[in-house]
Protein backbone atom coordinates (compact mmCIF):
# COMPACT_ATOMS: atom_id res chain seq x y z
CA UNK A 1 0.00 0.00 0.00
CA UNK A 2 1.08 3.83 -0.80
CA UNK A 3 0.12 6.67 1.18
CA UNK A 4 0.87 10.00 -0.02
CA UNK A 5 0.20 13.29 2.43
CA UNK A 6 -0.87 16.81 1.05
CA UNK A 7 -0.22 19.89 3.44
CA UNK A 8 -1.68 23.24 3.03
CA UNK A 9 0.63 26.17 3.43
CA UNK A 10 -0.62 27.00 6.94
CA UNK A 11 -0.56 24.76 9.55
CA UNK A 12 -3.82 22.61 10.26
CA UNK A 13 -4.52 20.15 12.97
CA UNK A 14 -7.34 18.99 10.67
CA UNK A 15 -6.89 15.49 8.28
CA UNK A 16 -8.77 14.19 5.27
CA UNK A 17 -8.01 10.20 4.55
CA UNK A 18 -9.38 10.15 1.26
CA UNK A 19 -10.22 6.83 -0.86
CA UNK A 20 -10.34 7.43 -5.03
CA UNK A 21 -13.27 5.21 -6.54
CA UNK A 22 -12.67 2.43 -9.63
CA UNK A 23 -15.58 0.17 -8.78
CA UNK A 24 -12.57 -1.52 -6.02
CA UNK A 25 -11.01 -2.44 -9.47
CA UNK A 26 -9.24 -0.05 -10.97
CA UNK A 27 -8.35 3.40 -10.28
CA UNK A 28 -5.35 5.18 -8.30
CA UNK A 29 -4.43 7.61 -5.94
CA UNK A 30 -2.53 10.20 -8.15
CA UNK A 31 -5.12 9.96 -11.08
CA UNK A 32 -5.85 13.19 -12.17
CA UNK A 33 -9.39 13.55 -11.17
CA UNK A 34 -8.44 12.42 -7.46
CA UNK A 35 -4.96 14.92 -7.40
CA UNK A 36 -8.03 17.97 -8.47
CA UNK A 37 -10.02 17.06 -5.42
CA UNK A 38 -6.65 17.34 -3.05
CA UNK A 39 -5.61 20.39 -4.30
CA UNK A 40 -9.19 21.79 -3.74
CA UNK A 41 -9.19 20.36 -0.11
CA UNK A 42 -5.52 21.57 0.27
CA UNK A 43 -6.72 24.67 -0.66
CA UNK A 44 -9.31 25.37 2.18
CA UNK A 45 -6.65 24.16 4.86
CA UNK A 46 -6.84 20.80 5.13
CA UNK A 47 -4.13 17.84 5.27
CA UNK A 48 -4.80 15.00 2.55
CA UNK A 49 -3.69 11.42 2.88
CA UNK A 50 -4.68 9.44 -0.08
CA UNK A 51 -3.88 5.79 -0.58
CA UNK A 52 -3.68 2.87 -3.25
CA UNK A 53 -5.81 0.10 -2.02
CA UNK A 54 -5.94 -3.68 -3.54
CA UNK A 55 -7.81 -4.10 -5.95
CA UNK A 56 -10.75 -6.70 -5.63
CA UNK A 57 -10.53 -8.66 -8.47
CA UNK A 58 -6.97 -10.11 -6.52
CA UNK A 59 -8.22 -9.88 -3.53
CA UNK A 60 -10.79 -10.01 -1.06
CA UNK A 61 -12.54 -7.23 0.25
CA UNK A 62 -11.39 -7.52 3.35
CA UNK A 63 -8.19 -6.74 2.32
CA UNK A 64 -8.98 -3.44 0.80
CA UNK A 65 -11.04 -2.20 3.94
CA UNK A 66 -7.34 -3.58 6.16
CA UNK A 67 -6.06 -1.44 3.61
CA UNK A 68 -7.61 1.71 4.72
CA UNK A 69 -7.87 0.52 8.31
CA UNK A 70 -4.07 0.52 8.30
CA UNK A 71 -3.85 3.83 6.45
CA UNK A 72 -6.09 5.16 9.16
CA UNK A 73 -4.20 3.73 12.18
CA UNK A 74 -0.65 5.25 10.36
CA UNK A 75 -1.95 8.85 9.67
CA UNK A 76 -3.37 9.34 13.87
CA UNK A 77 -0.42 7.50 14.98
CA UNK A 78 2.37 9.92 13.01
CA UNK A 79 0.69 13.03 11.85
CA UNK A 80 -0.14 15.49 14.60
CA UNK A 81 -3.76 16.16 14.13
CA UNK A 82 -6.92 16.64 16.06
CA UNK A 83 -9.70 16.05 13.48
CA UNK A 84 -9.74 12.60 11.17
CA UNK A 85 -12.13 12.57 8.47
CA UNK A 86 -13.13 10.20 5.96
CA UNK A 87 -13.83 11.25 2.23
CA UNK A 88 -14.48 8.85 -0.98
CA UNK A 89 -15.74 8.57 -4.35
CA UNK A 90 -18.32 5.88 -5.64
CA UNK A 91 -16.49 2.74 -4.37
CA UNK A 92 -14.05 4.77 -2.35
CA UNK A 93 -16.61 6.47 -0.72
CA UNK A 94 -18.17 2.66 -0.34
CA UNK A 95 -14.88 1.56 2.00
CA UNK A 96 -15.34 4.96 3.48
CA UNK A 97 -18.52 3.97 5.40
CA UNK A 98 -18.46 0.38 5.59
CA UNK A 99 -15.12 1.03 7.64
CA UNK A 100 -16.03 3.88 9.93
CA UNK A 101 -19.72 2.59 10.89
CA UNK A 102 -18.76 -1.20 11.29
CA UNK A 103 -15.53 -0.37 12.62
CA UNK A 104 -16.45 2.44 15.04
CA UNK A 105 -13.45 4.20 14.57
CA UNK A 106 -12.65 7.92 15.96
CA UNK A 107 -13.60 10.09 13.20
CA UNK A 108 -14.84 13.93 12.95
CA UNK A 109 -16.94 12.63 9.95
CA UNK A 110 -17.67 10.78 7.06
CA UNK A 111 -18.29 12.11 3.13
CA UNK A 112 -19.32 10.16 0.52
CA UNK A 113 -19.74 10.92 -3.16
CA UNK A 114 -22.17 8.57 -5.22
CA UNK A 115 -20.91 5.20 -3.21
CA UNK A 116 -23.72 2.50 -2.91
CA UNK A 117 -24.61 2.54 0.54
CA UNK A 118 -26.70 -0.79 -0.10
CA UNK A 119 -24.75 -3.17 -2.50
CA UNK A 120 -27.79 -4.83 -3.86
CA UNK A 121 -28.93 -1.40 -5.20
CA UNK A 122 -25.98 -1.43 -8.11
CA UNK A 123 -28.05 -4.39 -9.31
CA UNK A 124 -30.54 -2.07 -10.24
CA UNK A 125 -27.97 0.19 -12.80
CA UNK A 126 -27.57 -0.01 -15.87
CA UNK A 127 -23.94 -0.48 -15.82
CA UNK A 128 -22.40 -3.42 -17.10
CA UNK A 129 -19.07 -2.53 -15.25
CA UNK A 130 -20.75 -1.69 -11.68
CA UNK A 131 -22.32 -5.45 -11.93
CA UNK A 132 -19.48 -6.53 -12.54
CA UNK A 133 -17.06 -4.79 -10.44
CA UNK A 134 -19.26 -5.52 -7.47
CA UNK A 135 -19.49 -9.56 -8.43
CA UNK A 136 -16.06 -9.57 -8.93
CA UNK A 137 -15.25 -7.91 -5.54
CA UNK A 138 -17.46 -10.02 -3.45
CA UNK A 139 -16.36 -13.07 -5.35
CA UNK A 140 -20.34 -14.05 -5.66
CA UNK A 141 -23.70 -13.21 -7.51
CA UNK A 142 -26.23 -12.13 -5.11
CA UNK A 143 -29.09 -14.84 -6.22
CA UNK A 144 -26.53 -17.16 -4.16
CA UNK A 145 -25.22 -14.73 -1.47
CA UNK A 146 -27.62 -12.14 -0.60
CA UNK A 147 -26.36 -11.99 2.65
CA UNK A 148 -22.76 -11.26 2.15
CA UNK A 149 -24.21 -7.98 -0.08
CA UNK A 150 -25.84 -7.04 2.87
CA UNK A 151 -22.74 -7.67 4.96
CA UNK A 152 -20.61 -5.99 3.24
CA UNK A 153 -23.33 -2.47 2.58
CA UNK A 154 -22.58 -0.06 4.93
CA UNK A 155 -26.78 0.88 5.60
CA UNK A 156 -26.72 -2.54 7.65
CA UNK A 157 -24.36 -0.92 10.16
CA UNK A 158 -26.65 2.40 10.87
CA UNK A 159 -27.32 2.75 14.45
CA UNK A 160 -27.98 5.54 16.97
CA UNK A 161 -24.44 7.42 17.43
CA UNK A 162 -22.92 7.13 14.25
CA UNK A 163 -20.26 9.91 13.27
CA UNK A 164 -21.68 12.76 11.15
CA UNK A 165 -22.35 11.58 7.82
CA UNK A 166 -22.48 13.80 4.11
CA UNK A 167 -23.76 11.93 0.89
CA UNK A 168 -23.68 13.52 -2.32
CA UNK A 169 -25.13 11.60 -5.54
CA UNK A 170 -26.30 12.87 -8.80
CA UNK A 171 -30.31 11.90 -9.79
CA UNK A 172 -28.81 11.09 -13.67
CA UNK A 173 -26.37 8.65 -11.79
CA UNK A 174 -26.32 5.45 -14.54
CA UNK A 175 -23.29 3.52 -12.29
CA UNK A 176 -24.88 3.54 -8.73
CA UNK A 177 -28.59 4.70 -8.80
CA UNK A 178 -29.23 7.65 -6.28
CA UNK A 179 -31.84 5.94 -4.11
CA UNK A 180 -28.85 4.37 -2.23
CA UNK A 181 -27.93 7.60 -0.86
CA UNK A 182 -31.45 8.67 -0.38
CA UNK A 183 -31.84 4.94 1.80
CA UNK A 184 -28.51 5.72 3.51
CA UNK A 185 -29.55 9.27 4.64
CA UNK A 186 -33.29 8.09 5.23
CA UNK A 187 -32.32 5.24 7.94
CA UNK A 188 -29.29 7.40 9.77
CA UNK A 189 -31.80 10.52 10.09
CA UNK A 190 -34.38 7.68 11.52
CA UNK A 191 -32.36 7.26 14.23
CA UNK A 192 -31.69 10.93 14.66
CA UNK A 193 -27.99 11.03 14.01
CA UNK A 194 -26.41 14.07 12.59
CA UNK A 195 -26.89 13.32 8.30
CA UNK A 196 -26.93 15.47 5.24
CA UNK A 197 -27.99 14.89 1.47
CA UNK A 198 -27.40 17.04 -1.46
CA UNK A 199 -28.73 15.62 -5.09
CA UNK A 200 -27.87 17.51 -8.02
CA UNK A 201 -30.83 16.89 -10.07
CA UNK A 202 -28.59 16.36 -13.59
CA UNK A 203 -25.59 15.16 -11.90
CA UNK A 204 -24.14 11.42 -13.71
CA UNK A 205 -21.61 9.55 -11.89
CA UNK A 206 -18.53 11.60 -11.31
CA UNK A 207 -20.51 15.05 -12.07
CA UNK A 208 -18.14 17.42 -10.15
CA UNK A 209 -15.54 17.08 -12.86
CA UNK A 210 -18.13 17.98 -15.70
CA UNK A 211 -20.59 20.37 -14.64
CA UNK A 212 -19.58 23.98 -13.88
CA UNK A 213 -22.86 24.98 -13.43
CA UNK A 214 -24.29 26.92 -9.97
CA UNK A 215 -25.18 23.88 -8.28
CA UNK A 216 -22.18 21.84 -8.55
CA UNK A 217 -19.92 24.84 -7.00
CA UNK A 218 -22.67 25.41 -4.16
CA UNK A 219 -22.41 21.45 -2.94
CA UNK A 220 -18.63 21.56 -3.35
CA UNK A 221 -18.22 24.45 -0.75
CA UNK A 222 -21.10 22.80 1.46
CA UNK A 223 -18.98 19.78 1.30
CA UNK A 224 -16.20 21.97 2.94
CA UNK A 225 -18.18 23.43 5.23
CA UNK A 226 -19.47 20.07 6.58
CA UNK A 227 -15.79 18.70 6.38
CA UNK A 228 -15.71 21.92 9.06
CA UNK A 229 -18.43 20.72 11.25
CA UNK A 230 -20.67 23.01 9.73
CA UNK A 231 -23.91 23.14 8.10
CA UNK A 232 -25.02 19.13 9.97
CA UNK A 233 -28.84 18.81 10.42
Amino acid sequence: MWLDVYFPKEKSEHLILFAHGGGWISGYRRQPNNVSWYRFLVSKGFIVATIDYRYGFLNEIEQLVEDLSDAYNFVKNNINVKKISLMGLSAGGHLALYFGLKHKVKLENIVSYYSPCDLLDIWKSESLFARFAVSTTLKRLPSKSKDVYKYYSPISYVEKGVVPILLVHGMKDKVVPYISSVKMYKKLRSFSNKAKLLLHPFGDHGFEFILKDEKTKSILLKTVDFLKGDGYD
